[in-house]
């Protein structure tokens, strides 16, 4: 049994949710086979992994039916029948995780049953719930259109009542309006995010008749709604900042209003077009990503769902915050949050931060020594630690050092076909650029070094942070 798929299901279990299904195998409502309750009870001791060789379904029938001879149909139904139960009890968890769609089953059997005034009593209690504790978005319009319809269909008089039918089935079209709006919004979002990963052109869901409905509509009760909506408006129309602007206004106008849910979406939609713009050269997108993680850090988005802060964040962040300078906010936020990296990672990710920080502040020996403590094993954390050895060591003047990590880089290129094709395109720009640059360096021609200066801002192949460290290079010769 140690590889069964009820093996497996109750690894998932916590300790809580075991001792809970314990119960629920033995109670007579749901089980009436004490065989199972006692299978149930040998499986448990195994707990949380399920491991040795106790669990062979030979031993088990042992320990059920004594000396029995084996019958292995009788273990396999038996083992069914507790993973039946099983389904049945994920069920109850589900319906009992929330309360606002438990009360909707009640709604519905209520109304089925005849009970006005009793529904009308649940209804009521729900729909005040709802407005003390919910937040406006999907989980609201969800319970809010099906109770709608629940009150729509307990009232037999509104069928063939036109005065009182029009009020109750207009909350029930309102509700689902809005239902559908989220989730059609949600869907071409996801849509619209795989175009750019792989070969894909979607068609998307009533754009046009979502876009009429949001620009010429009032929804500012619902601020999720023109959040999507702009959010998937500004990476569809990536050079029209309006759309940027008008999702930004709204984000910072109802953080209060958004749910701890929805916020962590909304924050990196938000992050996300801020760095497709900083990589067409759009300098000012950088603050705008800065204030974006700061917000998302006081207000704590970064763990609603997660234990560990991620490492594309910690990572974005340290970037964001070196190319402006931030370098007090960034000491701090490094020796804050370094504990807060997942354990298989934090090494490499700190040393990371603290080499960046330190080349920053132009303290190169120290840069180098977290730069020699970092073993990356992910492909896009090497390019960008060669890149970074390959800066510090001309600051050091160690130019030998150099051509011969600008080799090293090339020939990284060549055995990392893997790479995105525009990583690889920029990846040996950049080489190219850091050998011009020393070159350069021992040439001091000014007619040339002044020409390397304008075409590589003119060009932006090597991207920002490259583009103004070799800049600031060449003005130092040139000096």
């Amino acid at each position: 049994m140690k590889n069964t798929r009820i093996a497996e299901i109750l690894k998932t279990f916590t300790e809580k949710e075991l001792k809970g299904f314990g119960d629920f195998v033995s109670s007579k409502y749901f089980n009436q086979s004490d065989k199972i309750v006692k299978l149930f009870e040998i499986l448990s001791k195994y707990y949380p992994d399920f491991e040795g060789d106790e669990l062979e379904k030979e031993k088990v029938f042992v320990k059920l039916f004594g000396k029995k001879k084996y019958e292995d149909e009788k273990m396999r139904t038996l083992i069914s029948n507790l993973m039946k139960l099983c389904k049945k009890y994920l069920i109850q968890l589900d319906i009992e995780s929330n309360a606002s769609r438990t009360n909707l089953h009640l709604l519905n059997q209520l109304k089925d049953r005849g009970q006005k005034s009793l529904f009308d009593y649940e209804y009521n209690k729900l729909n005040s719930a709802l407005e003390q504790n919910c937040y406006k978005e999907r989980e609201y319009f969800f319970v809010k259109y099906y109770m709608e319809q629940e009150m729509y269909y307990s009232n037999p008089t509104s069928i063939n009542d036109n005065y009182l039918q029009q009020p109750l089935i207009e909350k029930v079209s309102n509700n689902f309006e809005i239902l559908f709006l989220i989730d059609a919004l949600e869907i071409n979002y996801n849509k619209l995010t795989r175009k750019s990963k792989v070969n894909y052109n979607p068609e998307f869901i009533f754009l046009d008749v979502i876009k009429s409905k949001i620009e010429n509509g009032d929804y500012s009760e619902i601020p999720i709604i023109p959040l999507k909506y702009y959010i998937f408006m500004c990476v569809q129309n990536p050079m029209q900042e309006e759309y940027y602007a008008q999702a930004e206004k709204i984000f910072y106008d109802n953080l209060e209003r958004i749910s701890p849910h929805e916020k962590p979406y909304i924050n990196t939609g938000l992050i996300n077009y801020c760095w497709l713009r900083v990589g067409t050269g759009d300098v000012k997108y950088f603050r705008k990503v800065f204030e974006m993680y700061k917000i998302g850090l006081e207000e704590g988005i970064y763990f609603y769902e997660n234990k560990y802060l991620l490492n594309s964040l910690f990572n974005g962040i340290v970037k964001c915050a070196c190319y402006l300078k931030e370098y007090k906010w960034l000491f701090q936020f490094i020796h804050e949050y370094k504990n807060k990296i997942d354990p298989e990672h934090r090494k490499e990710i700190v040393n990371v931060a603290y080499s960046k920080y330190y080349f920053e502040i132009k303290d190169f020996d120290t840069a180098l020594k977290h730069v020699n403590k970092i073993n990356p094993t992910n492909s896009l954390l090497k390019l960008e630690i060669k890149v970074l050895t390959i800066k510090i060591l001309y600051e050091l003047n160690y130019l030998e050092s150099v051509y011969s990590s600008i080799d090293s880089l090339k020939h990284f290129f060549r055995n990392n076909k893997l790479l995105h094709p525009g990583t690889i395109e920029q990846g040996y720009a950049c080489s190219k650029a850091f050998k011009k640059l020393c070159d350069l360096k021992i040439k001091k021609d000014k007619k040339e070094l002044e020409f390397f200066r304008k075409s590589i801002n003119e060009s932006n192949e090597l991207g920002m942070i490259n583009t103004r460290w070799i800049t600031e290079k060449i003005d130092e010769i040139l000096k």
